[in-house]
């Protein structure tokens, strides 16, 4: 008799087992975030736990819904009960939905990993600008400010003028702003060279065109925290300012900046880097364009 009802037994072990385990959730996540061990670790394996956690959840609700079946139908009339209807819901339902739970748990990590490798993969840094890690750009920004990044950001000179664009509505930082049209992350194992040259793309091609470093700074606000590394490219011809041209892009003198700034015109960046383009500019061009 013990035998007939052993799937029922195991299955309501199951339940108890795992809701011992949620109930260690809170417990366990707060001695993770309160943990020495560095931020990027921390979140991997808060990640790791709170997907075991779901799964855990499902299956406990799951099969105490197959068990609160199981009793509704013990209660009823004996001449609405049936051998078959006994044994599929006493045997091989629980295992239809173990089957069951296999399968989407498969279909979702497979979404999953697609949506992974899509996934933009940034660098983390120390407070002294060293790489210690690296995570996903989608959860360092669902963690405002939490994780040090590099970015890359170039100046566009011609003719003793900037040449700005307008940012994308969908920029994370200062949206529909002024700013350089090129900047851009520094991506995991990638350098800082290589990511200016990639920024840069077709004028990158031009020898005549050499982007020169000016300054490194971190930049902090609200949302991110950033070590951005400043270059300048001068523009000698309309040619090569065609190749840098956008819908919304136009040249600025120093004294058109001025005259806006702080007011929302021009993106955080920018704002910062002004003064010190102000500064510099007119010897950084000479120091690219120059004979």
């Amino acid at each position: 008799m013990l035998f007939i009802y052993s799937p029922l037994i195991t299955e309501v072990l199951l339940v108890v087992a795992l809701a011992i385990v949620g109930f260690t959730r809170r417990t366990v996540i707060q001695r993770i975030c309160d943990s020495k061990r560095p931020s990027f670790k921390r979140t991997l394996l808060r990640t790791t736990l709170n997907e075991f956690y779901f799964l855990a959840q499902l299956v406990q609700n799951l099969y105490t819904l197959h068990l609160f079946i199981i009793l509704l139908y013990s209660i009823l009339p004996e001449t609405m009960q049936n051998m078959r209807t006994e044994r599929f819901l006493y045997r091989e339902l629980g295992l239809v939905i173990g089957v069951l739970v296999i399968v989407y748990e498969q279909i979702r990590l497979s979404l999953m990993q697609g949506s992974l490798k899509k996934e933009m993969w940034l660098p983390v840094l120390n407070d002294n600008g060293k790489v210690i890690g690296c995570i996903a750009r989608s959860v360092s920004r669902s963690l405002p400010k939490k994780y040090y990044h590099p970015i890359v950001r170039i100046a566009v000179v011609y003719n003793g003028m900037l040449y700005l664009v307008r940012r994308s509505k969908d920029e994370f930082v200062s949206p529909d702003t002024m700013d350089y049209p090129f900047h851009n992350y520094v991506l995991f194992r990638h350098s800082i060279d290589s990511t200016v040259k990639e920024t840069l793309g077709s004028l990158a091609q031009d020898k005549s065109i050499a982007p020169r470093f000016l300054i490194r700074y971190t930049f902090e606000n609200e949302k991110v925290k950033h070590l951005v590394s400043l270059y300048v490219i001068c523009l000698r011809t309309e040619e090569q300012l065609n190749q840098c041209k956008r819908r919304s892009g136009k040249l600025w003198t120093a004294k058109q900046i001025e005259e806006n700034l702080s007011s929302g015109v021009f993106s955080e960046y920018f704002e910062k880097e002004f003064a010190y383009l102000q500064n510099t500019i007119l010897f950084a061009e000479s120091f690219c364009c120059g004979n």
